[in-house]
């Protein structure tokens, strides 16, 4: 009886440090919950001063239209660490200027990009990378997009990149857009939906949904003759999941039909992605008549 209880004993002692090292081994292969990453291009030799910089988002920030961009919420992430700004010699960093290399095949790539990096020396890259617990708010984003927007007027940098969204970014777009609405933590400014498809099937997916914590979402494969209908689903499905932030069921209005949207389990390495994506599943509700 005691040989049988010490048997049972060693096993569940097994079984028990079997499952926490099943556990530690996936999380280290979790991506993080939030991850934002800008490279932004200049000829600067060094970064602004933190004085420098905290003048311009805050007594200087000329966007202001809606109120103060940035206030004691948004400053807190400066101090954070989770928040980095790093700067990076050309020299040093050679792959860091040629981003079409490093690309995905459906970023779209400025033609005259060479031509504009070419009359560059150096990238600032501003991160804010997450691996803890969910953050409940986006005010982290508002300052990382008012920073980046800060940091390129300053070193008067002609072009940055967004790597998680794949975007390039002329500086004086990124200022017009935050002079339009000077929230930088909107969907729009971080957030993209492509196309990309074989000679029989296509697929919707966004880039950047990684910035609030979520997987990027794909959709596919489709009939060729469905991306419409696919992207605009696609669209409509990320926007509601950006504002929660979770990937739970929904309903999207389109088309004069009504769509069920389900998501599976996030995964790496998809048809469109290197980095982790959940896919999306869509079925026309039938109206009772």
């Amino acid at each position: 009886m005691l040989n049988v209880f010490l048997a049972i004993l060693f096993l569940a002692v097994v079984f028990s440090v079997l499952f926490v090292f099943l556990k530690r081994r996936k999380s280290k292969h979790q991506p993080p919950l939030v991850r934002s990453e800008y490279w932004i291009y200049t000829s600067a030799e060094n970064l602004p001063s933190d004085k420098e910089l905290m003048e311009r988002l805050l007594a200087r920030n000329p966007h202001r239209k809606g109120g103060v961009p940035i206030g004691a919420k948004e400053g807190l992430t400066f101090s954070d660490i989770r928040f980095h700004i790093g700067f990076a010699k050309r020299e040093q960093n050679a792959m860091m200027f040629r981003p079409e290399i490093l690309c995905e095949t459906d970023a779209e790539i400025p033609s005259d990009i060479a031509s504009v990096l070419e009359k560059t020396n150096a990238a600032i890259r501003v991160t804010f990378i997450s691996e803890d617990t969910p953050i409940k708010d986006t005010s982290y984003l508002q300052f990382v997009t008012h920073c980046v927007d800060a940091l390129a007027e300053i070193t008067n940098a002609p072009l940055i990149y967004d790597v998680e969204a794949q975007k390039f970014w002329k500086r004086e777009d990124l200022y017009n857009e935050l002079q339009r609405n000077s929230r930088g933590d909107r969907f729009d400014l971080h957030v993209v939906i492509h196309w990309v498809e074989t000679t029989d099937a296509g697929w919707a997916f966004t880039r950047g949904m990684a910035k609030v914590g979520l997987p990027d979402i794909e959709f596919g494969p489709v009939p060729l003759d469905h991306k419409t209908i696919a992207l605009y689903l696609v669209e409509g499905a990320a926007r509601e999941c950006w504002k929660k932030p979770n990937l739970e069921t929904m309903t999207v209005e389109g088309f004069g039909e009504s769509f069920r949207i389900e998501f599976g389990e996030a995964i790496p390495n998809s048809k469109t992605h290197r980095s982790w994506v959940a896919s999306m599943r869509a079925v026309r509700k039938i109206k009772m008549t």
